[in-house]
C-alpha cells in the first residue's frame, strides 16, 4: 500500500478549538473561529490539553488520500475501522477519506505501516495533534 494525503479541510486545529471552546462560551463558532484565526497560541494549548480520546471535537474535518492498494487491503480497513470510507478510482487505485477523530484512533490502536503513514500525512495538517501522538498520545 501507499498514501498520500491529497486534501483536507483548511486549518482542522482551528475548527477543533472553536468546538472545544463553543461549550463553555456563548459566543457563535465562527466569532470564536475569528478569534482564534488571531491567537494560533491558543489553538495550540487548547489543543495540548485535551484527552485525544475526547475526538467528538476533533469530528469537523475532513482528510483524503490517494491509496494504492489491492481490495483485500482496502475491505480489511474500512470493515475494521467503518469510519473510513473508500471510493475505488480504478484496479489498485482508492480515495480514502476520514476525520481527524477516526485517524486518531486509528493511530493509537497500534502499529504497522498504514498508522505510521497516516501519522506522517497529518505532520502538517495538525502539527499540534502529530506532536502528541508522536509522542505516545
Amino acid at each position: 500500500m501507499k498514501l498520500e494525503l491529497i486534501a483536507h479541510t483548511e486549518n482542522p486545529e482551528l475548527i477543533a478549538a472553536s468546538a472545544i471552546l463553543t461549550t463553555c462560551t456563548g459566543k457563535t463558532p465562527a466569532r470564536l473561529v475569528e478569534e482564534l484565526r488571531r491567537r494560533p497560541g491558543k489553538v495550540e494549548r487548547l489543543l495540548a490539553g485535551i484527552p485525544l480520546t475526547h475526538g467528538s471535537v476533533l469530528e469537523h474535518n475532513r482528510l483524503v488520500w490517494l491509496v494504492e492498494a489491492d481490495e483485500s487491503e482496502i475491505l480489511r480497513l474500512i470493515l475494521k475501522h467503518r469510519f473510513f470510507e473508500a471510493t475505488q478510482l480504478r484496479e489498485g487505485l482508492w480515495l480514502l477519506s476520514a476525520n481527524l477523530r477516526t485517524v486518531v484512533e486509528f493511530i493509537l490502536e497500534g502499529g504497522g505501516w498504514l498508522r505510521d503513514a497516516l501519522l506522517e500525512s497529518i505532520r502538517g495538517v495538525a502539527p499540534t495533534i502529530w506532536r502528541r501522538l508522536r509522542g505516545g498520545g
